[in-house]
């Protein structure tokens, strides 16, 4: 059915095209599953594309769907959050979809200024901002002037240093209790051998995805220093190293950013 409906919808007059952009809509994120992110793609790009949509600012299906969808408050499966996000930055790198790029820049922005769904935010802005060419052509601007843009309109470095710290500060406080749950349940009696082993698990689980969340944190930083001339100051390199170096919170934390500020200073004398 979903397939049907795809391949009816580039033939649908702009009023029907609205008509079945509001059943889909009117699904709740809770029931989602796979199928459904695909019905929703398949759509969008159907519906942008049709004669009928054929306006001077052409109606932009399934975006807001999917800006919602790949959020972490989002009440749609976890799961679906990473597809939702890929899906996201493919339409908007698309070539009918480009105008929408600039504008997703400024909710990304917004959402790292409220320390919201920043990993998956953070990976659609490399998407969006590597479609930019890497040397500005007649009226497109390259990703060098975008993330310069973003630096001195949006503050793009003081949001995210002011997330990065935000970020720690709450995975530290995750870490450290059930670091002590860990520590408890070692110095209790052997019949609670289980449940020192669940703590133990849970602790290796949680300090795995803080180092993968710091690491894309890490990668989107060196991808803008990388991609533009953007000076970070001593405060904020101070962020870095106070957080994960003189308060580390997890092995190998202080690892990782030493990795990076050698790549940093590698990159730079380059």
């Amino acid at each position: 059915i979903y397939t049907v409906l795809v391949d009816l919808t580039g033939h649908l007059p702009l009023p029907l095209l609205d008509t079945l952009h509001g059943l889909i809509r009117s699904v709740p994120f809770a029931e989602y599953t796979p199928s459904h992110m695909v019905l929703l793609r398949g759509f969008s790009v159907a519906a942008i594309q049709a004669p009928a949509n054929s306006l001077k600012v052409p109606r932009a299906y399934g975006f807001e769907e999917l800006w919602q969808l790949m959020a972490d408050a989002s009440p749609g499966s976890p799961e679906l959050r990473p597809s939702a996000c890929t899906m996201l930055g493919e339409l908007c790198t698309w070539g009918p979809c480009v105008a929408q790029r600039a504008p997703m820049l400024n909710k990304c922005m917004e959402r790292v200024a409220a320390s919201e769904s920043v990993p998956q935010t953070l990976r659609l802005c490399c998407k969006l901002l590597s479609s930019f060419p890497s040397k500005p052509r007649k009226k497109v601007e390259s990703i060098t002037t975008m993330l310069e843009v973003l630096a001195e309109q949006r503050d793009l470095l003081q949001l995210f240093f002011a997330d990065f710290a935000r970020f720690h500060q709450a995975a530290a406080g995750r870490l450290r209790a059930l670091e002590a749950a860990c520590e408890a349940a070692c110095g209790g009696a052997r019949d609670d051998e289980a449940r020192r082993d669940a703590a133990e698990a849970s602790l290796r689980e949680l300090r795995t995805e803080h180092l993968h969340v710091l690491q894309e944190r890490l990668d989107f930083l060196n991808f803008c220093i990388i991609n533009a001339p953007l000076t970070l100051s001593q405060a904020q390199l101070d962020v870095l190293w106070d957080a994960c170096v003189v308060d580390s919170c997890c092995p190998q934390e202080d690892g990782l950013v030493f990795q990076w500020l050698e790549q940093a200073r590698s990159n730079s004398s380059h």
